[in-house]
C-alpha cells in the first residue's frame, strides 16, 4: 500500500499501534496540521475551529427568474433559510435590489435553497464563496448578491468566545447564540453586547410553571388561537400538532431569553409552526405586523 500523504501514514502507525480512532477533525484537516508540524497525538485528538469546521457555500434561487443569492453559513442551510426569512421581515436590507426584497416581494415559498460546496477554514470558505459568486453569475444586476462575498467576518471580525467556544467572528458568536437559544439573530447580538447570554435563571423550587412566559405563549396557542370564543381567535390558522402538548412546546421553544418578550409568527399568513415562529422583541413584533398590516391593505386583505 503506497502511502502518499501524512495522514494515511499516521493514521497506520496509531492503528498498529492499538489506539482506537475517531477523530474530530476531518482527514483534511489532520493532514494540514501535521503538515504544520503538529504531533500526531495531538492532530488526532485535536477539535477544529469551532466556528467555521462545518462551514457549508449555499445557493439560494428564485424559481420564476433563476436569479441566485450564494452565501457562507456555518449553521445548517434550513436554519439559514430560517433566519434569512426571518431578517427580510425585518426590511434591516433596504436596497430593492437584494435577496431580501425579494423574499417579501415574492414570498418564500417561490425559492430553493441548496447546499453546492463546503470547507473547514474561515479563508478556505470565504474564498469559495467569491468564487461560486463569479461563477453563477450572483451579483446584481443578474442575481441577488450585493457584494462579491468573502466578508463573512467585516467589521465583527474580531474573534470572541461564547459557551467556552472561540469564534472567528462576532457574527459566527451571534448564530451560535440565536441557534442555542433559540431566539432571534438581533435578540441575540444584544445580548453579547450587554454580556448577558442567558439573563433568566432557572425556575425556582415550587414556582407555578403557569405564570411562565413560555406557559402563556402555549395557552394562547391551546385555548384562544383556535377557539371560535375566544377574541384572540384566528380564522384558518393553524397549530403544530406537537405543541398542542404543553410539555412538548416547552421542550421545543423554552423560555423567551429576556423578560418581556414575545412569542409571534415571522409570516402572519402562516400558522405556529416551528420555522414560522420564535421569541422576538415587542418593538420587532410591532415591525412585522405594521408591515405585514399594509402589505394585506394595499391586496385588498382583511
Amino acid at each position: 500500500m503506497l502511502l502518499t500523504r501524512p495522514f494515511d501514514a499516521y493514521l497506520l502507525v496509531l492503528i498498529l499501534g492499538g489506539l482506537a480512532l475517531d477523530p474530530p477533525a476531518s482527514s483534511a484537516t489532520i493532514s494540514r496540521w501535521l503538515s504544520s508540524g503538529i504531533s500526531p497525538e495531538v492532530a488526532f485528538a485535536k477539535i477544529p475551529n469551532p466556528g467555521y469546521a462545518k462551514g457549508i457555500i449555499y445557493l439560494i434561487e428564485h424559481t420564476t427568474s433563476k436569479r441566485k443569492y450564494v452565501g457562507l453559513t456555518i449553521v445548517s442551510i434550513e436554519e439559514r433559510w430560517r433566519r434569512h426569512i426571518e431578517q427580510a421581515e425585518m426590511a434591516r436590507i433596504k436596497n430593492f435590489r437584494s435577496l431580501h426584497a425579494a423574499i417579501r416581494k415574492h414570498g418564500p415559498e417561490q425559492f430553493h435553497i441548496s447546499e453546492i460546496d463546503r470547507g473547514t477554514t474561515k479563508a478556505g470558505l470565504e474564498s469559495k464563496e467569491r468564487q461560486w459568486i463569479a461563477k453563477l453569475d450572483a451579483l446584481i444586476p443578474h442575481g441577488f448578491n450585493i457584494s462579491p462575498g468573502g466578508g463573512s467576518g467585516g467589521a465583527h471580525g474580531r474573534r470572541i468566545t461564547i459557551d467556552g467556544i472561540c469564534f472567528p467572528s462576532v457574527r459566527a458568536a451571534t448564530e451560535h447564540v440565536a441557534g442555542t437559544r433559540g431566539i432571534s439573530l438581533s435578540a441575540a447580538k444584544k445580548r453579547i453586547e450587554k454580556g448577558r447570554l442567558d439573563v433568566r435563571p432557572p425556575s425556582k423550587p415550587g414556582e407555578a410553571i403557569t405564570k411562565t412566559p413560555a406557559y402563556k405563549a402555549w395557552s394562547r396557542l391551546a385555548y384562544c388561537v383556535m377557539n371560535p370564543k375566544s377574541k384572540e381567535y384566528i380564522p384558518g390558522v393553524k397549530v403544530h400538532k406537537r405543541w398542542l402538548d404543553f410539555q412538548q412546546f416547552l421542550a421545543e421553544v423554552g423560555q423567551p431569553p429576556m423578560a418581556g418578550m414575545a412569542f409571534a409568527r415571522l409570516n402572519k399568513s402562516r400558522g405556529f409552526y416551528p420555522d414560522n415562529c420564535i421569541w422576538m422583541t415587542k418593538s420587532e413584533a410591532s415591525m412585522i405586523n405594521a408591515k405585514q398590516g399594509k402589505a394585506r391593505k394595499k391586496n385588498g386583505e382583511k
